[in-house]
């Protein structure tokens, strides 16, 4: 039973962490991102939180924290589109979190790195 409300509560979290993001709100996605991880949830879990995370710091400014996360996430994304490669959902994901780390490397290199 224990098992199950921390997974119910995870999901909580994380679904806040996502509508905050959504809705522009990067500081308050990153803390209920950052609240998830330190639940140590399964990889499921996981990835998402990181990639929540990773973008909310691109937007906030903090790139070389965003980069960690999202390079985080991406290690465990491409196992799973591997095993998968005609999943558009998993496409999607991991174009756009490859957008993102473009922008940083444009940033990195004097160019304008916040057009994701």
């Amino acid at each position: 039973m224990f098992k199950f409300l921390e997974s119910l509560h995870a999901s909580f979290v994380v679904g806040q962490a996502n509508k905050h993001f959504r809705n522009e709100r990067y500081r308050d996605a990153l803390e209920r991102a950052e609240r998830a991880l330190a639940l140590e949830l399964n990889e499921n879990f996981t990835w998402l939180c990181l990639l929540i995370a990773g973008k909310s710091r691109v937007h906030l400014g903090d790139v070389d924290r965003a980069e960690e996360q999202l390079r985080r996430a991406q290690a465990m994304l491409a196992p799973r589109l591997e095993r998968q490669p005609e999943s558009q959902h998993l496409q999607h994901i991991v174009a756009d979190l490859e957008r993102y780390l473009d922008a940083i490397e444009r940033h990195r290199s004097g160019a304008d790195g916040n057009d994701v």
